[in-house]
């Protein structure tokens, strides 16, 4: 017999109060004094850091610190294996956070172009974030929604700056493919991430592993550090199949810190586009390389020969009777681009990147407010619209 359906909820008659548009001219003003590209820049330059000889470390080290009531005294710098392996580790934060702040940033400024940290703030389902993210891998990021993003038009004279047509569509697909690298990331790696960041859960190994090949020869498919950690489902986003996992995940410090070179002038170039925009401020854009994406993504896994990213292996299971089950493997490896995408290298013998001014334009020009009503506490007087 069929179950009785539940009553229907009577919907509520009172609508909510509507957000007044005056406030985003304000949030716009406040938001935009900021700038989270020299948070990446300081957090990427205060890491490699770690890299330098310990006799230039050293007095640093030593020297007192202070912070408010906080004194901390002169210390011995750590071991430089210590600090090997803390930026082997730190590299993985840094990578996810990026990636994940360029994509959240882009999005904020395609969809709510009145009041980008309004999108920002909004976006707090991560799966819902996912799914987006996944679709826009999927389908490819939209040309003209990257060119106004990031280069403040959709062609060199819409965005007022002194490039030509090659140079701009140039421009355009590095951000692509930066927001493509950026997307995977966050979508293939997060359990890698989240054991990073939630309980520091990884263990570092170093290990050696290749294949037979039917003619004799032993194909090498890893060879050096890699991190191990454990997960329930065999792949982000799986719905069935067998449960607990190990993953070991290689190494790769240099890939991830130029990656989150190119993130952080990405965010610097978005950042300047949405100040011409909102406050009218003149300001910079950077033109990047897809050789030197490309290189950033692929260079150090070439060099390194890892012919494969991740090693997924599946826990021991036993079956009623005590006896052990087979267990899946899973290899994962980098997608290199084919001989006619990119040559390795190719990006030594050019500019990286290249920095070029954005004038602010006559319909950027802001209207000094002479209100003497302020909406929010901390917007810059100007700013006022109440």
């Amino acid at each position: 017999m069929p179950k009785p359906k539940k009553p229907r909820k009577a919907q509520s008659t009172v609508s909510r109060p509507v957000l007044a548009r005056e406030v985003f001219t304000e949030l716009n003003a406040t938001f935009y004094q900021d700038d989270p590209s020299e948070y990446l820049l300081t957090k990427i330059e205060a890491l490699t850091l770690m890299l330098v000889a310990d006799e230039i470390l050293a007095p640093a080290y030593g020297a007192d610190r202070k912070l408010g009531v906080a004194n901390f005294g002169g210390m011995q710098a750590p071991s430089r294996a210590a600090r090997e392996r803390y930026v082997r580790t730190e590299c993985v934060l840094l990578l996810h956070h990026s990636c994940e702040t360029l994509l959240r940033l882009f999005f904020a400024h395609a969809e709510k172009q009145d009041c980008p940290w309004i999108g920002m703030a909004a976006s707090s389902n991560f799966a819902q974030f996912k799914e987006k993210v996944a679709a826009a891998v999927d389908g490819g990021f939209d040309r003209d929604t990257v060119a106004r993003v990031f280069l403040g038009g959709t062609s060199p004279r819409d965005a007022s700056l002194h490039i030509d047509d090659e140079q701009f569509d140039e421009g355009v697909k590095a951000f692509q493919i930066l927001l493509t690298v950026a997307g995977q990331t966050v979508l293939s790696e997060s359990f890698l991430y989240n054991a990073a960041k939630h309980g520091l859960t990884i263990v570092e190994s170093n290990t050696n592993f290749g294949l037979s090949a039917p003619d004799g020869r032993d194909i090498k498919l890893h060879s050096g550090p890699q991190l191990a950690y454990l997960h329930k489902p065999q792949s982000p986003g799986a719905k069935e199949g067998p449960e607990w996992h190990m993953s070991l995940t290689g190494t790769l410090p240099d890939r991830d810190i130029g990656v989150s070179v190119l993130v952080q002038r990405a965010v610097a170039s978005l950042w300047d586009v949405a100040r011409r925009r909102y406050l009218g401020q003149s300001g910079a854009i950077y033109l990047i390389a897809t050789a030197a994406v490309n290189d950033a993504v692929f260079g150090a896994a070439v060099q390194a020969g890892q012919h494969v990213r991740t090693f997924t292996l599946e826990l021991p299971k036993k079956d009623s009777a005590g006896e052990f089950l087979e267990t899946a493997q899973q290899f994962a490896g980098p997608k290199i681009p084919p001989a006619d995408e990119w040559t390795p290298g190719a990006s030594a013998t050019g500019p990286t990147w290249t920095r070029v001014a954005l004038p602010a334009r006559q319909r950027d020009k802001q209207i000094v407010s002479t209100s003497r009503r302020s909406l929010l506490p901390i917007s810059p007087d100007w700013a006022s619209r109440g």
